[in-house]
């Protein structure tokens, strides 16, 4: 049985209605608080299925690539053909690019960076003072600067130059 409120005066009222307006505050902050965080993880939620529908196209815009690398000589049939296909691999790729997905910009002689690509190959070059870039072998991507696949590259290494033999330091 719930007690009934009756105030002794005017003091206990204000006091009352200060603690009621306080509840009310916290609650509203409370369900304010309670949209962004569902609203949030419906966010990360969305870019993890994103992230991983990318992931599973990825490869197969790598094979529409692989296959438009060298195009077969032959018949106009044949070149329709491989246009058409071709013609799928852009199509493929606009679509990833509508989602988010872009190319990750690696260009030969660049500077190898670990956080974005993959060595597969290094190669020892004298001369060269960082590692950098000799090759792309398959493009990295990424989603929302989120990295999807690294680009995988051949890197060439600073070479270690030896000192040329009878020229040894005579003191």
């Amino acid at each position: 049985m719930e007690t009934e409120f009756r105030p002794d005066s005017e003091e206990d009222i204000k006091t009352e209605l200060d603690k009621f307006r306080d509840l009310a505050y916290r609650s509203a902050a409370e369900l304010e608080n309670y949209r962004r965080r569902v609203a949030k993880d419906q966010e990360d939620l969305t870019d993890s299925l994103k992230e991983r529908f990318a992931a599973q196209l990825v490869p197969v815009l790598d094979a529409f690539d692989l296959a438009g690398m060298n195009p077969p000589a032959g018949t106009d049939e044949v070149k329709k053909y491989i246009e058409g296909y071709q013609a799928i691999g852009r199509q493929v790729a606009a679509a990833l690019d509508r989602l988010g997905v872009k190319e990750i910009a690696v260009s030969n002689n660049a500077e190898f960076r670990p956080a974005e690509q993959e060595a597969v190959v290094t190669e020892e070059v004298p001369g060269l003072k960082s590692p950098m870039v000799l090759e792309v072998l398959q493009k990295g991507y990424s989603l929302n600067g989120r990295l999807i696949r690294p680009a995988r590259v051949k890197v060439g290494m600073p070479g270690t130059e030896k000192p040329e033999e009878g020229r040894g330091d005579l003191t």
